[in-house]
């Protein structure tokens, strides 16, 4: 589990965790609330939808950290996918609403891309009848918490490559402003872009094993910090106005 100091007993430390997993899943809640309120403006209602995804993403997860059985563990982890599956989009539909003026964007809708994303969400969910998302999923005792861990089978390859073929896109999309911009918008861009960036690079570096944490999925705990940089580059320093 995340490391931490081995002289705090063990309940302190599942209490810690189980609160930054809270914390990150309250923060994505109120940016999202607050985002939808003001959906009028562009990119809000994107941001909405992405904190609020996020937020499914991060309380389920911790639904099935804290499950103790392998069924219980399954219904979470496909509850799971849910956000991870839509969230990746919406990122690519923020994206897309911030390079709207673009000559190769202004017709694209990234709604057409809505089938695809149900498509491996529906292939996630049925997942007992085939296997090529989770191959022999079994349970793992540990001193926090008992782990679910499977071999990731081939549509778990697909929904990697879909997922951070959308993010990479995205975060071009931002950089592209980035290099464009006159300096003196560079820090609002950066901090839109350091947003978007900050949850696939904890995924990434976690999946190389460069962290010191043995818990398969870090990166909802990113959520809240992230949503929150981007929610401020939007509506403190109206970023789609630059």
């Amino acid at each position: 589990m995340i490391w931490l100091p081995i002289i705090l007993p063990v309940t302190t430390i599942r209490v810690l965790i189980i609160s930054a997993y809270l914390l990150s899943t309250a923060i994505s809640v109120a940016v999202g609330w607050y985002a939808w309120k003001r959906k009028p403006t562009p990119g809000a209602q994107a941001l909405a939808l992405l904190a609020f995804f996020e937020a499914e993403w991060c309380f389920t997860y911790l639904m099935q950290l804290l499950a103790s059985d392998l069924n219980t563990k399954l219904f979470w982890n496909n509850a799971q996918f849910l956000g991870a599956v839509i969230a990746p989009l919406m990122y690519f539909a923020f994206g897309v609403e911030y390079n709207r003026r673009s000559t190769l964007l202004n017709r694209f809708n990234w709604r057409w891309l809505t089938p695809i994303s149900a498509s491996i969400l529906v292939l996630i969910w049925s997942d007992s009848l085939h296997h090529l998302f989770r191959i022999n999923p079994t349970l793992v005792p540990g001193s926090l918490f008992t782990t679910m861990q499977f071999t990731d089978g081939p549509l778990f390859g697909i929904y990697t490559i879909y997922a951070y073929t959308l993010l990479v896109i995205t975060s071009l999309l931002i950089l592209v402003h980035y290099l464009v911009a006159n300096r003196l918008y560079r820090l609002q861009i950066s901090l839109l872009l350091i947003g978007i960036l900050i949850p696939w690079v904890v995924s990434v570096i976690t999946a190389l094993k460069l962290l010191p944490v043995t818990l398969h999925d870090t990166t909802p705990l990113t959520f809240g910090i992230s949503n929150l940089l981007m929610s401020l580059a939007l509506f403190r320093f109206r970023i789609f106005e630059l």
